[in-house]
């Protein structure tokens, strides 16, 4: 089943096109459950979830996993010298 972009109000009342999540090119049936949730619960904004879910995800997976949570954070170590220089 294919999404296309609706619109939502904001509480401005200004009406903005609600994201349907496929940008990220999560591929069926994950673009579909995105929207969805999108549309239930974060006002339509698919980035939103996403920041939320991947705050969620990255922790308790590295508190699992030490070897990747060490490789995590040097690799987060060396984007943050990387971004400091730029």
């Amino acid at each position: 089943m294919a999404y296309i972009d609706v619109h939502s109000v904001h509480r401005a009342g200004v009406m903005t096109k609600r994201s349907t999540g496929a940008r990220f090119n999560l591929g069926e049936p994950w673009d579909g459950k995105l929207a969805d949730f999108c549309a239930a619960h974060f006002s339509g904004s698919a980035t939103d979830v996403v920041r939320a879910a991947l705050d969620m995800f990255i922790p308790a997976d590295l508190k699992r996993n030490k070897g990747s949570a060490e490789k995590y954070e040097k690799l987060q170590r060396e984007r943050e010298k990387t971004l400091r220089r730029q």
